[in-house]
C-alpha cells in the first residue's frame, strides 16, 4: 500500500505481485517503507514542495525611487519659485 505522511492512501493496494518494491508516484519522495507483524508492506511517501520564486522588490529598489522623488519635488519647487519672481 502507499500512503501519504497523513495516512491518505495514493494508491491501491498491490496484491499478488512484489509488494516489497516501493516503485514511485509523481510528486511525491519515498521516505519510509513499514512491515507489519502479517508481512503487509506499507510505503510512505512525502509530497515534494516546490520553492516559489522571490518576486518583491528589494529595499534598495525603493529607497532610490524614495530619492529620486525627494529631488524631483525639490526641483519643482525650485522652479516654480524662480517663475513666479519674474
Amino acid at each position: 500500500m502507499k500512503m501519504d505522511e497523513d495516512g491518505n492512501v495514493l494508491a491501491p493496494p498491490v496484491t499478488g505481485k512484489d509488494t516489497k518494491a516501493a516503485g514511485s508516484i509523481d510528486g511525491y519522495t519515498l521516505v519510509e517503507t513499514k512491515t507489519d507483524a502479517d508481512g503487509n508492506v506499507t510505503h510512505i511517501f512525502k509530497k515534494n514542495v516546490e520553492a516559489l520564486p522571490e518576486t518583491g522588490t528589494s529595499g534598495m529598489n525603493i529607497q532610490f525611487y524614495g530619492i529620486l522623488m525627494v529631488i524631483l519635488g525639490a526641483s519643482l519647487v525650485l522652479v516654480n519659485r524662480e517663475s513666479r519672481t519674474q
